[in-house]
């Protein structure tokens, strides 16, 4: 039994810490040796549980900050311990990059890595069913028909902002499309990683150091932005405040080709994970509806008529707005 102590919280949160308590309980006996080698169906139930739970509690907190803050950070300390027997959610909840959502993480969810056996192998593939998972896969396979649509004339450029493992770039030119792509990441050790995931494609992607908030900040154009005709991003606008991402649309309105067009991908507000992503993963995202995607496109100079917003599929998690410059 793990123990979610509440100690430092006001009384009235020691209830849904309870709730969480008892389904986590269900978890970690789905997980005990012998049970995990049973249908995962049960470990599944589990699972659904307790983000029910998270959901009820987070609810419950919705008016006290502080309350819902202390709640949190104590149920993450104890979930945390019992779901990183999944590689998947281990490098989520140990953030060896400082953040969740970092390039190998990503490619974990993008490659369906599972680990070889046991209980660890029944949470993976429990985890890989999330819709929020899901969700991150189409989103790049959405990405993909995007810019191979756009890229029937050769030598156009293109630029990927916050590029990651570059898996989109890779399944890009496996296509045969010749374009010039520049993946600009503010993480070393993802532009190395995406160098591998590249493999002899890697001559064809410029890959570039760079943070989208100098980019925002920057009173002069980025040269590795100057001319595009289409920029992604895919995830970054999921951790950026309004008055960044608006800052950040300007300056790509601002160095783009006039003609070009964004596509920026943002989870849209109520996601059926989010409440698990914040307490169990400690992975906060910022949600938005699809009234306030279009707000920042428009706000940073991107004309209404020429903003587009889809879901990365039919039943999508994630609002997918494209905008053309002019």
């Amino acid at each position: 039994m793990i123990e979610l102590t509440s100690n430092a919280l006001p009384m009235h949160a020691h209830d849904p810490l309870a709730g969480i308590q008892a389904a986590a309980d269900r978890v970690a006996a789905a997980l005990r040796p012998g049970a995990a080698s049973a249908s995962s169906d049960v470990l599944e139930r589990a699972l659904a549980a307790l983000s029910s739970e998270l959901v009820l509690a987070d609810r419950a907190l919705a008016l006290d900050p502080e309350g819902r803050r202390a709640a949190r950070e104590t149920a993450h300390a104890q979930l945390g311990r019992l779901l990183a027997v999944s590689p998947l959610l281990a490098r989520a909840i140990t953030k060896p990059r400082g953040y969740a959502g970092d390039h190998a993480m990503i490619d974990m969810l993008y490659r369906g890595e599972r680990a070889p056996d046991g209980a660890a192998l029944a949470l993976d593939e429990v985890v890989l069913k999330l819709a929020t998972v899901v969700a991150v896969v189409r989103r790049k396979e959405y990405a993909v028909e995007w810019l191979a649509d756009r890229l029937r004339t050769p030598g156009v450029h293109v630029v990927d902002l916050a590029c990651g493992p570059c898996r989109v770039e890779r399944e890009v030119l496996e296509r045969g499309v010749t374009a010039r792509l520049v993946g600009i990441d503010s993480d070393p050790e993802a532009l190395a990683y995406a160098r591998g995931v590249l493999g002899p494609h890697a001559g064809a992607v410029e890959l570039v150091n760079d943070n989208a908030v100098r980019i925002a900040r920057s009173a002069t154009p980025t040269p590795a932005l100057a001319g595009a005709r289409l920029v992604l991003s895919l995830g970054l606008f999921d951790y950026l405040p309004d008055t960044i991402a608006i800052r950040v649309l300007r300056a790509l309105r601002r160095d783009m080709d006039p003609r070009g067009e964004v596509l920026i991908g943002n989870f849209a507000a109520g996601s059926p994970d989010r409440a698990f992503m914040d307490w169990a993963l400690d992975w906060p995202l910022i949600y938005r509806t699809e009234r306030e995607v279009r707000a920042l496109l428009v706000a940073a100079g991107f004309p209404a008529g020429g903003i587009s917003v889809e879901q990365e599929a039919l039943d999508g998690l994630v609002l997918m707005a494209t905008a053309r410059c002019a």
